[in-house]
């Protein structure tokens, strides 16, 4: 070989033997007394596993691929700041089994492609987890007691998955950004709405909400808000709403909402004011006003097998046009203002089954 050859290869191994160098497995407190000081000494690619105890720290992961890990009774007490922060350009970190606690929010996400899992958050003064960007999955996981949003989502391609998200301020989770999922979580006892998908100036396509339980909002169960589209949410179990348990804002397009079961809604339990949304399967009981509302902007969606009890106004108001009914069944609605079923002209109904108890 000649003598540049030979460079090189010396070169590729030194790069080698440092980055496992880097890679260090080091343990708090034995040997680093804080988190922070041992997440530096475990540089990129290392492991930081914390003994049980309270440590007073605002914890940064600032190194790419780190891990961070509990054993479930390690207590970050970050005295009023961020609990744990990822920093911007810092990517593939997780978080195990760790707790934050009395923070400004427990977690701030700003690095792509971070796993949390185990983790609990409790009484933070804004948002539980707050997350930036995009390819998050926050997985098994407690938020309690957040003065805003349990989680907030501000970017794409998230997961949350059989999180457990209580008492917050405003939103068990806010999710912006496009097909975030949302799976297998308990939200209960929230200021605002359960989940809330986008808002009035920020878009949010193809999100997923599957199999969570709702119960107890301020506001409306799940609310896909006007700049939303192609939302998905299917057989979620929604209890004890102050609004709607589910509602379509005003121009939020081409929902699908599938065996979705809904019981004691204080408004509408679902209410439709988009267009082009595949309602099926969905059963609705005791609902304060109608059990299914579709408002004038609901135009041309399609309403297939949705069984309605127990409305104390209508089963069905039907105020848009060109949708498609068909098979829906209802019972036992009181129709206070209306009747059990008002049917609107410019629509197709097949087969749709209702009584009325009066």
């Amino acid at each position: 070989m000649n003598s540049s050859t030979y460079s090189f290869l010396a070169l590729s191994l030194a790069l080698t033997f440092a980055g496992a160098a880097d890679a260090a497995n080091i343990l708090v407190p034995q040997q680093a007394a804080t988190i922070n000081a041992g997440l530096a000494m475990a540089g990129p690619g290392g492991t930081v596993t914390v003994d049980e105890g309270t440590y007073h720290e605002n914890v940064v992961m600032a190194f790419d691929n780190q891990t961070l890990r509990g054993d479930g009774n390690v207590k970050v007490d970050a005295g009023g700041g961020a609990g744990l922060i990822v920093p911007i350009g810092v990517t593939g970190c997780v978080i195990d089994d760790m707790q934050f606690r009395d923070c400004s929010m427990g977690m701030l996400i700003a690095g792509m492609d971070t796993e949390v899992s185990d983790c609990k958050v409790k009484n933070t003064t804004s948002h539980g987890i707050f997350v930036l960007m995009s390819n998050v999955r926050i997985e098994d996981t407690s938020v309690k007691d957040a003065a805003l949003n349990g989680i907030y989502i501000g970017a794409s391609s998230c997961v949350v998955y059989k999180c457990q998200i209580a008492r917050t301020g405003e939103a068990g989770v806010l999710a912006f950004g496009d097909f975030n999922s949302i799976l297998g979580t308990t939200i209960r006892e929230t200021g605002h709405q359960g989940i809330q998908i986008g808002d009035d100036a920020v878009g949010a396509d193809g999100n997923l909400v599957q199999l969570c339980n709702i119960s107890l909002t301020g506001w409306d169960g799940i609310e896909l808000r006007r700049m939303a589209s192609g939302c998905t949410i299917n057989e979620n179990e929604i209890y004890d709403t102050t609004n709607d348990a589910i509602d379509i804002r005003w121009l939020s397009d081409g929902h699908s909402l599938t065996k979705n079961v809904i019981h004691n809604a204080g408004d509408a339990g679902i209410e439709v004011d988009g267009a082009n949304a595949t309602i099926s399967r969905n059963k609705v009981y005791n609902s304060w006003d109608d059990g299914i509302c579709l408002e004038s902007d609901a135009d041309n969606g399609m309403y297939f097998k949705n069984k309605v009890m127990f409305s104390m106004d209508d089963g069905f108001y039907v105020a848009g046009a060109g949708n498609t009914f068909t098979r829906n069944k209802g019972k036992f609605s009181l129709g206070l203002d209306r009747f059990s079923f008002v049917p609107m002209a410019a629509n197709i109904y097949v087969d749709n089954v209702f009584f009325t108890s009066n």
